[in-house]
């Protein structure tokens, strides 16, 4: 899984805000613009203060926790450990269209045009397992109000862009779907299964389960992603925009100790598999007639990346390949996701 490096500062770990920024592309990196099927997301976003066992910033949404996994639910009250909470507020906006963006009338056996954008909240915890890292816990749970249809912007937002860097426009938006209000809830537990540090190079995997339910998605999840670095974080990020996901933060841990690494990098590869029960942005408007595919009932993700850690940024770059996601649709897909976090200090 690879080889990474780091130099070594000392520092206590930040409690305050931090921000986010996600966007993912299925662009080539060589070779050019594709626009096909998912072709871009962008998300921001604003974690709040660290608090422990429910007190401070973390307390106003721990009404969010009755809706996070049992699992989680269960092992954060068995904790011995401090339990660490965090608030977070996001804002997204997602294309996607069909293979063809050059014709005004897409084939019926495409993916249809769709733009979706959302705001919400999030409720976050992490507690510390074993002083070596096994059996560390998080547990996220969200809740998000959108737009799905052409008060979504998405026209405006891929052909404004394709006017920006002069290529021709995407053809077929009328073709769109209709406008719906959306809302979602999800859920994710995490936990560090194996972890082991040798000579400052740390290696661990963690495994993952996750649900979504709303009107855009619904889907159940399960994963895993094994990481290997120097100055390698006890930490959850996903680094990725997921419909079952949703927005995961690094987080410091309750108690880290003070010769904790001011930066490192690490090298990560992970997979995701998830059966898939509705996704209005395949099949199409739940209370109105309008284009649509018959979605596949299970989809794979893979992944892997390189993180740059430096004071209180982080740089992750990550690939994803993506399994067909509707019947007809040609072979795999292939985006990237850069994801940038800048933590304050308190």
């Amino acid at each position: 899984m690879s080889f990474s490096v780091a130099a070594c500062h000392s520092s206590s770990p930040s409690s305050g805000l931090a921000f986010e920024w996600f966007v993912e592309n299925d662009a080539r990196v060589l070779g050019g613009p594709t626009d096909r099927y998912y072709t871009n997301a962008v998300r921001l976003a604003i974690t709040g203060e660290r608090s422990v066992e429910g007190q401070g910033s973390g307390a106003p949404l721990t009404w969010l926790d009755a809706l996070m996994i049992p699992s989680a639910a269960r092992a954060s009250v068995e904790a011995n450990s401090s339990v660490e909470r965090r608030w977070a507020w996001f804002l997204g906006h997602h294309l996607y269209t069909p293979s063809d963006i050059h014709t005004k009338n897409p084939p019926s056996d495409d993916r249809p045009y769709a733009g979706w954008l959302y705001s919400g909240i999030e409720s976050r915890w992490v507690a510390l397992g074993n002083e070596s890292g096994e059996h560390d816990r998080a547990a996220t749970v969200s809740v998000s109000l959108g737009l799905v249809g052409p008060d979504a912007l998405g026209e405006s937002v891929q052909n404004g862009f394709h006017d920006l860097i002069e290529v021709p426009h995407a053809e077929g938006w009328s073709h769109q779907l209709h406008d719906e209000p959306t809302l979602q809830i999800t859920s994710r537990y995490q936990e560090r299964v194996a972890r082991s540090t040798r000579d400052g190079f740390t290696g661990d995997v963690i495994c993952d389960g996750a649900w979504a339910a709303g009107n855009v998605f619904a889907n159940v999840s399960l994963g895993s992603t094994a990481r290997f670095g120097y100055g390698l974080q006890r930490d959850f990020a996903t680094h990725q925009i997921d419909p079952s996901a949703k927005l995961l933060a690094t987080l410091a841990e309750p108690g880290s100790p003070p010769d904790r690494l001011d930066w490192g990098a690490h090298v990560f590869i992970g997979a995701e598999g998830r059966a898939v029960a509705h996704n209005m942005l395949l099949s199409g408007n739940n209370f109105r007639s309008s284009a649509g595919v018959d979605a596949e009932p299970f989809v794979g993700d893979l992944r892997a990346g390189v993180s740059l850690r430096g004071g209180p940024a982080e740089l992750v770059y990550m690939q994803t390949i993506r399994s067909e996601e509707f019947e007809s649709q040609d072979g795999s897909q292939r985006f990237w996701t850069v994801h940038i976090t800048w933590r304050f200090s308190e």
